[in-house]
């Protein structure tokens, strides 16, 4: 009897090829499934990153300016909607600057305990809540008496 040699996969390359497909597969599920969530989540900290910047401007009185002399700084604040905020800067009780930020589509803001925030030193007197939501998920926005500002992804409505 002769030695045939057929060409073709063993069984062998067969098992590993699928074992490493399933690994790769495993591995983006989360990321495929869980997509409007990580979008949410990632408004979410783009809003927090904003409101910690206001809040950084805010507690800054004055700058000293080499070429100037000493310079007061714009007082900032931030109006919510429903699908976005508004950055305003002022100085001297006159609007100076704003900046939209509108959120993407179906990515809304569901509560708020009021619509204007000014972020000076105890201008928060209770914990704030701020929910986001997109299709079904929730993000809390918490700011605490304290004035931190954290991020809360433990709610989801379904």
């Amino acid at each position: 009897m002769g030695v045939s040699f057929e060409k073709g996969f063993s069984s062998l390359e067969l098992i590993i090829c699928s074992f490493i497909l399933c690994l790769s597969f495993t591995a983006l599920l989360p990321k495929l499934v869980h997509t409007d969530r990580l979008e949410l989540e990632y408004e979410a900290i783009h809003m927090i990153n904003d409101m910690r910047y206001i809040q950084a401007i805010a507690d800054v009185k004055s700058v000293k300016d080499n070429f100037s002399g000493i310079k007061s700084l714009m007082k900032p604040y931030i109006v919510l909607s429903n699908n976005g905020y508004t950055i305003y800067y002022t100085a001297d009780g006159k609007e100076k600057k704003n900046i939209k930020y509108a959120f993407p589509p179906n990515i809304n803001i569901l509560s708020y305990g009021k619509k204007t925030y000014y972020f000076s030193k105890d201008s928060v007197t209770n914990t704030i809540t701020i929910e986001l939501e997109k299709n079904g998920y929730i993000i809390n926005i918490i700011i605490d008496r304290a004035g931190r500002i954290r991020l809360d992804k433990g709610n989801d409505k379904a």
